[in-house]
């Protein structure tokens, strides 16, 4: 009986540590470069928005993870939670929304503090679906 709780205990201890580490390694895993990948859909932001506006669902199941490049009229810039920046393509009543984190800012601060409401941008990131408007993350500014 002894024996059985020792096996037991070493069983769960050793799995604990397994979950631990696998864990780790998820949370520090570096993300792939977004401008290096390359775009599965290239599209202006309003035929984005279109296909989201005509059908919500194939479109999500269409565009969701996703690389897309999108190309657009900046409507709005602002700072986002964390020093991330977030720029809005389309008009006021819907767009595209493009999150670019906090770790890219950095080596597009050049590029991103030059864009102005009414620049015609294109950004690089990954399709999140919709909300109120269509979410792009993980993006980046592409020059072309």
């Amino acid at each position: 009986m002894r024996n059985r709780w020792k096996i037991i205990l070493s069983l769960v201890l050793v799995t604990a540590v397994t979950v631990s580490l696998y864990s780790y390694y998820l949370y520090n895993k570096p993300h792939d470069d977004m401008a290096q990948q390359a775009a599965e859909f290239n599209l202006t932001a309003q035929t984005l928005i279109d296909a989201f506006a005509t059908d919500e669902v194939g479109s999500t199941a269409k565009f969701s993870n996703k690389i897309v490049e999108v190309t657009g009229v900046v409507a709005a810039k602002s700072q986002g939670s964390g020093g991330s920046v977030l720029i809005s393509l389309g008009d006021v009543m819907s767009g595209v929304s493009c999150a670019v984190d906090s770790a890219d800012v950095a080596p597009y601060k050049e590029i991103l503090d030059k864009m102005a409401e009414g620049d015609s941008v294109t950004f690089r990131g990954r399709c999140d679906g919709m909300l109120t408007d269509v979410q792009l993350s993980r993006c980046v500014p592409i020059s072309k």
